[in-house]
C-alpha cells in the first residue's frame, strides 16, 4: 500500500474540485469499485428505482406463491424491519479522550510493514524538477484536449523555479577572491 500524507491527500482533492469531477464520474468510480452497478442506458436515477421496485414485487409475489410468507405480513414491514437496528454507538467523553491518547501514542502511518515510521519527505533537486517540469510538459503535449492555459502555467512555473534557483546560486565574491584567481 502506497504511503499517503496529507499533504498529497489535500493536493488530490483540489485536483478533483477544480477539475469539476461530475456525479457521472464519481457513479462510475463507485461501478467500477464493486458498489453498485451501472446503468448507463437509462436516463434518471428514477428509472432505476423504478425497475428495482418491479423487480421486487416480482420476489416478493414468488415468496407469498410459495407460501414462504404469510399473507398478514407487509412488504413495508419487511424492508423496514432492521430500520430500528442499532448500527453505531454514541460514544462518550472518556471514549473520546482513550481514542485521543492511543492516536498520539501509536502515531498514524499508512505502511503495512511498518519499516518506515519516520521517513521523510526531501525536497527535489533542481535537476528533478527541471526533469518533472519536462516530464509533465510531454505528458500534456500527448492528451487530447489540453487547454493552452495549461502549457503557459506549467512555463510559467519552470520560469519561476529557474529564477528562484539562479538568485540562490548568485553570491557576492569578494574582491580578493577575484585578483587572486
Amino acid at each position: 500500500m502506497p504511503k499517503i500524507n496529507l499533504r498529497e491527500s489535500i493536493s488530490e482533492i483540489s485536483k478533483a474540485w477544480n477539475y469539476d469531477v461530475t456525479n457521472r464520474t464519481i457513479g462510475n468510480s463507485f461501478a467500477k469499485a464493486g458498489f453498485f452497478v451501472s446503468n448507463e442506458d437509462s436516463e434518471s436515477t428514477e428509472d432505476e428505482d423504478d425497475i428495482f421496485l418491479e423487480e421486487l414485487k416480482k420476489m416478493w409475489t414468488q415468496l407469498r406463491g410459495k407460501e414462504e410468507i404469510n399473507d398478514d405480513v407487509l412488504i413495508d414491514d419487511f424492508l423496514s424491519l432492521d430500520s430500528e437496528a442499532e448500527t453505531s454507538e454514541t460514544l462518550t467523553e472518556l471514549d473520546i479522550l482513550d481514542s485521543m491518547k492511543n492516536k498520539n501514542n501509536t502515531g498514524m502511518n499508512c505502511d503495512e510493514d511498518g519499516n518506515n515510521h519516520d521517513a521523510e519527505i526531501n525536497k527535489p533537486s533542481y535537476d528533478e524538477m527541471l526533469k518533472s517540469f519536462e516530464t509533465i510538459g510531454r505528458g500534456l503535449q500527448f492528451e487530447g484536449n489540453t487547454p493552452e492555459g495549461d502549457f503557459g502555467a506549467l512555463q510559467r512555473c519552470e520560469a519561476y523555479y529557474d529564477r528562484k534557483h539562479l538568485f540562490k546560486q548568485k553570491t557576492q565574491t569578494k574582491l580578493i577572491n577575484v585578483i587572486s584567481n
